[in-house]
C-alpha cells in the first residue's frame, strides 16, 4: 500500500529530482544516448543501461580507465572541455 501511494504521489507532483526526471525521459523514449560529463569512475547513468547508450567524458585518463574497468559506459572520451571548449567533443 505504501509503495502504491508513493508512485501515485509522484505522478501527481512530478519528478523529485534529476534521477526521477531522467528516468521519465528514458521511459518515454525521448533519450537514446546520454553524455556523462566529468563521469569519474562511477556513473549514475549506469542504472539506465542498456535502455540508453552512455558516453563517459572526463579530463583524467585514470578516472576513465577505472570507469572502463567497471563497465560504466558504452564509450569513453578523454577531454578537458574547460580548457579546450566544446570543440573537444567533436574530435
Amino acid at each position: 500500500m505504501i509503495r502504491w501511494a508513493k508512485r501515485a504521489g509522484r505522478k501527481l507532483i512530478g519528478p523529485r529530482g534529476a534521477d526521477d526526471y531522467l528516468q521519465q525521459i528514458i521511459q518515454r523514449g525521448d533519450c537514446h544516448t546520454a553524455l556523462d560529463i566529468g563521469c569519474g569512475s562511477l556513473s549514475k547513468l549506469n542504472r539506465f543501461r542498456p535502455g540508453i547508450r552512455t558516453v563517459g567524458l572526463d579530463a583524467f585518463p585514470e578516472a576513465l580507465a577505472e570507469a572502463r574497468a567497471h563497465q560504466q559506459h558504452d564509450d569513453y572520451v578523454v577531454a578537458d572541455i574547460q580548457k579546450a571548449g566544446a570543440e573537444a567533443l567533436l574530435e
